[in-house]
């Protein structure tokens, strides 16, 4: 008996297909009728005699016509078809002589190799072997019974894993057809088969595209809990054989479950749950490809063409999926929790050594897809149609959307990046979203939509770590806003300048009940290790112009914002814009490229003062000092010692 192997987790959706269609078909089609397929190959076999009617190999034999199947070690008997009784040697002689014998390998190792085994011992025709062995090198039996067996994925230091108590029963339905019936166990789990085939090849013109082969008819099934095959169509043979399917169907209950099966973790979750295809297949013992065909996977029809490889480094899957909608709730949020809270992509994408990242399939696989759809459901909002395409090769993940289509003609588009770089994970994202609400960005960053409105938004970010805290920490790069028209911030910034000015208050107030409209809002930050800064931000809200200066720092939830609401004396509107005020700085390359001023020009020559002042908010986000700023005594402000600088704080 051989040891049992699972030493790789290079898994397929195929494990299952190879080990019994490799077994029916290496084993079954060379040895159930009595005809003569010609000069046979196979290696020196060297038996013992174990009792008058049974023989124990010692040495590998190569099956006829499929020299990828081997039989390792086995002790092969005799018995009568009809009694199943033990035979003297007399008696199997005679079964034997007339090809009537019931055969039986009992204890029997088996190796599938996906090409055929080089064997150094050249075949010795002058050989004489027992008769026994030569009813099974002969295919001189009726019936050919496997028990007890193991069958080895590979051979040598090649060897993947092994399936344990193979049992087979091959029977001839008719002169030119054979039907085994079997099962094996693997990973605690029994699968079932049942494979009807040709004994003789031959021209087989019904392939897919119109194409002909020769081979063999092959028919197969596969039962169990995790996965169910079908298939028809004919099996070609040789040192690779391929079984071309003009119809199968392949069924999964649980993508998961069966990924845990085959030695993948695809993590816990309410998606990856049910696969289906259907269509026509080929199939060899490297690759399972779909081509136009059928899929649905939880539930979404789609169409395309998919493949799925195997024996290298890791397992990979190539195709292109259309699908009518898709809903990617499930995906991004793990069941009974809500979208608004519940996305932490630290636990969605995550290192191999850290404990249960959501979706750890990264770094296990490799894949190159495109997928398609006609609209996209999350939450309870419905999107338009969508288009990306999805690389992940050697552990580096590279998501391109290249359409998105948001409600009332928005759209957006952009790059995802993900890599391990020192056991750290690397993120990177950037896009642009296009005519749409902005708010889409304020929720990104506070849960709340502080800003909303229709416009642009650009953005190039990138953040290493392990979690939320460590990535926001991190977080690096340029965000940029642009509102043409109408936009709201979610703050009275009338009532809070009121109180503001008749006395420094803590935290928002009734301020954070109303909300100020804005026109041609434009905003351009940096971001710094989570911290961001504000580089040329501005807007209008009727006839004041606001712009702002300073920080938000997101690690420490704290702020030091200066904002300067500045309004034209009256008749003023047209004149020319003077001399900023100390400590107010421009908006430039704005629709309306405005800076605040103390003062303007009249036609007359005169100067009119211009009214306003500014806010200093200053403290942490929900309950900040907010204080007046006359516009002729602009405040410095600094954060306070116990808090560290924006620029300089450390990475967690």
């Amino acid at each position: 008996m051989t040891r049992l192997s699972n030493s790789r987790p290079s898994r397929t959706v195929a494990l299952a297909v190879v080990a019994s269609a490799g077994l029916g078909a290496g084993v079954l089609a060379p040895v159930v009728n009595h005809v003569s397929f010609g000069t046979m190959s196979i290696g020196t076999a060297f038996v013992e005699a174990a009792t008058g009617n049974s023989f124990t190999l010692t040495k590998p034999v190569a099956l006829p016509l499929f020299p990828n199947i081997m039989i390792e070690t086995g002790t092969l008997s005799v018995s009568d078809p009809g009694t199943q009784r033990r035979l003297g040697a007399a008696e199997a002689l005679a079964l034997l002589t007339h090809g009537s014998a019931n055969l039986v390998l009992d204890d029997a190792v088996l190796s599938l190799a996906p090409t055929q085994s080089a064997d150094p011992l050249a075949p010795d025709s002058s050989q004489s072997m027992a008769p026994l062995l030569q009813a099974l090198m002969k295919l001189s039996f009726t019936n050919l019974e496997l028990r007890k067996a193991h069958l080895r994925l590979g051979r040598g230091n090649g060897e993947h894993a092994t399936l344990s108590n193979v049992t087979l029963d091959v029977t001839k339905t008719n002169a030119t057809k054979a039907k085994a019936i079997g099962s094996f166990e693997y990973r605690g789990q029994k699968v079932s088969f049942e494979i009807n085939m040709g004994t003789e090849a031959q021209l087989q013109a019904s392939m897919p595209k119109g194409s002909a082969a020769i081979g063999r008819a092959l028919d197969i099934k596969v039962v169990s809990e995790v996965i169910n095959f079908s298939a028809a169509g004919t099996l070609s043979a040789g040192d690779e054989p391929q079984l071309s399917a003009t119809t199968s169907e392949v069924e999964i209950a649980n993508l998961r479950q069966f990924a845990g099966w085959i030695g993948l973790d695809f993590g816990n979750g309410s998606s990856l749950g049910t696969f289906k295809a259907s269509g026509p297949l080929e199939f060899s013992p490297r690759s399972i490809a779909f081509s136009e065909a059928k899929f649905e996977l939880d539930s979404h029809p789609a169409t395309g063409t998919l493949t799925f490889k195997w024996g290298g480094a890791r397992p990979s899957v190539d195709g292109t999926l259309a699908f009518t909608t898709f809903n990617i709730t499930p995906y991004l949020v793990p069941p009974s929790q809500k979208l608004e809270t519940a996305f932490n992509i630290s636990r969605f994408f995550a290192a191999p050594h850290m404990e249960s990242p959501q979706f750890p399939i990264v770094g296990q696989i490799d894949a190159d897809l495109r997928i398609s759809t006609g609209e996209v459901t999350l939450g309870l909002s419905k999107f338009g149609r969508a288009a990306a395409s999805l690389s992940l090769k050697d552990g580096v993940l590279l998501a391109d959307l290249a359409e998105f289509e948001l409600a009332n003609g928005g759209r957006c588009g952009g790059q995802f990046g993900f890599k391990i770089k020192d056991r750290i994970p690397n993120y990177s994202l950037s896009g642009k979203i296009e005519a749409a609400d902005v708010a889409l960005l304020s929720n990104a960053l506070w849960s709340y939509s502080f800003v909303s409105g229709m416009g642009d938004v650009t953005f190039d970010l990138k953040a290493d770590g392990e979690s939320a805290d460590k990535i926001l920490g991190t977080l690096g790069g340029k965000v940029a806003i642009r509102q043409q028209g109408s936009g709201q911030i979610a703050l009275d910034l009338r009532t809070l300048a009121a109180t503001a000015r008749a006395q420094t208050q803590k935290g928002w107030g009734g301020a954070i009940r109303g909300q100020t409209t804005l026109e041609g809002l434009i905003g351009e930050f940096k971001v710094t290790e989570g911290t961001l800064t504000a580089e040329n931000v501005g807007a209008r809200a009727g006839d004041a112009s606001l712009t702002m200066t300073g920080i938000l720092n997101f690690p420490e939830q704290f702020g030091d914002i200066k904002m300067w609401i500045t309004h034209p004396p009256k008749g003023a509107e047209n004149d020319p814009v003077g001399q900023a005020a100390p400590g107010i700085p421009p908006v430039q390359n704005s629709t309306f490229a405005f800076a605040p001023a103390t003062a303007v020009d009249r036609a007359d020559g005169t100067k009119s003062k211009v009214s306003g002042g500014g806010l200093h908010i200053l403290g942490p986000f929900a309950r900040p000092e907010i204080r007046f700023i006359p516009l002729d005594q602009p405040a410095v402000g600094a954060m306070p010692e116990s808090v560290p600088p924006a620029a300089s704080t450390a990475k967690n």
